[in-house]
């Protein structure tokens, strides 16, 4: 199996004879790729890799033509934060790829733990998914679980998710939660859970405040009021109330940001005043955020 490190300046040696005490590392696994959306995991992780590196290992991608060899990519995406990619051959089933990916993740421990940061690492779960292929097979110094979402909902939840993650939950030394209904479900199911709020980064959006900077090119010539919201557009968007709202107000301009996904972008209503402008950088939100006059 074959590693590739796509940036350098992943880890750092310490000069010998130094007195170091090495923070512990964090293996995130997460169903959600660092590049999609900054939300919640990025917003956590990139802050604890201030004072632990993290190795983010995502879902692998089966893109391999048949009878390659499986690969890991690793790349530095800040100070701190190394994403693992694994590639798998086309056609290999989830269950079966197991092993391939727990080799793959141990490659990527192997390539960041410069000065024994990984030795025994934080595991920290996105996915409960994941825990059939790492939980019991890594040493740790502790195992955390973030529940952001009741994934068990979801459209397309795979098969199996919902004992996995009743597994990890068994496992977990500590559960936080990003709802209060969540906490409220899972301190049932764990006795050290805890509610751990989503919120805004206040002054990162604070930066829609200023006047004097540019507007948005697709939305400068918009009828207004403009109404805007973003978001990952999804099946708990409500597309009723998106085209009555723009029905009732065929003058008001309806805006939403975000990528499309696990919806077809042909099911979406469709009128002059509403606008699908899919995703943007996190470092463009505040400018539109100065350009709605409503935010939803």
């Amino acid at each position: 199996m074959e590693s590739t490190i796509l940036t350098e300046g992943t880890a750092k040696s310490v000069p010998a004879g130094s007195e170091f005490e090495p923070s512990p590392g964090i293996v995130a696994f997460s169903h959600l790729r660092w590049n999609f959306v900054w939300q919640r995991p990025q917003q956590f992780l990139s802050r604890f890799a201030e004072q632990h590196p993290v190795l983010f290992i995502e879902e692998p991608l089966y893109d391999l033509e048949p009878g390659r060899e499986p690969s890991i990519e690793l790349q530095e995406v800040q100070d701190g934060v190394v994403v693992a990619l694994p590639h798998l051959p086309k056609g290999v089933r989830w269950e079966d790829s197991h092993g391939h990916i727990r080799q793959l993740a141990q490659q990527a421990m192997e390539a960041v733990n410069i000065n024994g940061e990984f030795d025994e690492p934080v595991l920290w779960y996105y996915s409960p998914m994941m825990v059939e292929w790492s939980l019991d097979y890594f040493p740790a110094s502790g195992i955390v679980y973030d529940c952001m979402d009741e994934l068990s909902q979801f459209k397309f939840a795979p098969e199996g998710l919902i004992e996995n993650e009743q597994r990890l939950l068994d496992n977990a030394d500590v559960v936080f939660t990003g709802g209060q209904e969540l906490y409220e479900k899972k301190s049932r199911q764990h006795e050290n859970a805890h509610f751990f709020g989503c919120g805004v980064e206040y002054e990162h959006f604070a930066k829609a405040q200023d006047k004097s900077a540019a507007v948005p090119e697709d939305l400068k010539d918009l009828k207004k009021p403009v109404i805007g919201w973003f978001g990952v557009i999804d099946e708990r968007v409500d597309y009723d109330l998106v085209r009555k709202a723009a029905d009732l107000r065929p003058d008001y301009s309806f805006v939403l940001v975000g990528p499309v996904v696990k919806v077809d972008p042909a099911s979406l209503p469709q009128a002059p005043n509403i606008h699908w402008l899919g995703g943007r950088d996190y470092k463009q939100l505040p400018d539109y955020c100065r350009a709605f006059d409503v935010c939803m």
